[in-house]
């Protein structure tokens, strides 16, 4: 058995959307997965894929996994805050539940997913495309979720520096009691920027995008980070925040690219960094 996946890589927060916000990208990551006599992973794309196949195996309660060897595409970035893990994990879940011919439909998959991931707001874009707004049900760990089409004429500079910023890491440095004045300025941010980017409104993206919650704390591992946001800005990017985790810096845009990812370049000030434009993609996962 031979599998091709192609998962979209996600931007999560958006800026003031804490774990509650994330997007699909037209950056696609490819998976082939295969049935073979013997196979060791040996990288840590593969070995997460191999970890979500592996979990649903043991939820069908087959205690024989098949062996199988895992190509990856060379543009899945590990510890950039583009979603890596969560396409990994959907990848093996998902071939593993073709393998044993789909007992498992995609609210389980998905559970499942989170469970072992942790992050909805790159799961679940991964898995619908489009914007995504995540709740977790109060009395449980449910998931509810509410896919959003992003404008078409609003577009995503991705601007991925050389080093990485584990997001175990970087949560670790946001407080966990905040001030309620922090929280509304967040929620009001929230819901102006879901409506900003449904209505191409983009003149609110600048205001919209920004946070009193993470982005301030997580700074301290990424020290010139607002200066590339301030860079974006005033040269035309209508929004600018930090993707996920970090160090991933996204800006909205709908003109002037070339000028608004020069000046960020030059404020990062890092050789080895990557610059892509992307589209907001309103499909997920897709399977061949």
């Amino acid at each position: 058995m031979k599998i091709k996946i192609k998962i979209p890589a996600t931007s999560a927060n958006l800026g003031p959307g804490f774990d509650t916000l994330g997007m699909a990208l037209s950056w696609k990551y490819e998976y082939t997965i295969m049935s073979t006599r013997k196979e060791n992973q040996t990288d840590i794309k593969s070995k997460m894929v191999q970890k979500g196949f592996n979990s649903i195996f043991k939820k069908y309660g087959q205690k024989k996994i098949p062996n199988i060897k895992i190509n990856t595409s060379k543009n899945i970035l590990i510890g950039k805050g583009l979603g890596t893990s969560a396409a990994c994990y959907l990848a093996g879940i998902e071939a593993a539940n073709i393998f044993l011919q789909d007992p498992f439909n995609k609210e389980e998959k998905l559970k499942e997913a989170i469970a072992i991931e942790g992050h909805a707001d790159n799961i679940m874009p991964a898995y619908y495309g489009g914007l995504q707004i995540i709740v977790k049900n109060e009395n449980s760990n449910e998931i509810s979720n509410l896919k959003i089409k992003v404008n078409n004429k609003i577009k995503l500079l991705v601007l991925v520096p050389s080093f990485s910023m584990p997001t175990k890491k970087t949560r670790k440095s946001i407080k966990k009691t905040v001030a309620i004045e922090d929280v509304v300025f967040n929620m009001s941010r929230s819901i102006l920027l879901s409506h900003a980017l449904e209505s191409g409104k983009y003149h609110y993206l600048n205001e919209a995008t920004k946070d009193m919650l993470h982005q301030k704390n997580r700074s301290q591992f990424f020290p010139e980070m607002f200066q590339v946001f301030d860079a974006g800005v005033s040269n035309g990017a209508h929004g600018v925040y930090l993707s996920g985790g970090g160090p991933t810096i996204g800006a909205f845009v709908t003109k002037n690219v070339e000028k608004i990812g020069q000046s960020m370049t030059n404020a990062l000030n890092d050789a080895n960094s990557i610059m892509k434009l992307c589209t907001i993609v309103n499909s997920g996962i897709q399977i061949d």
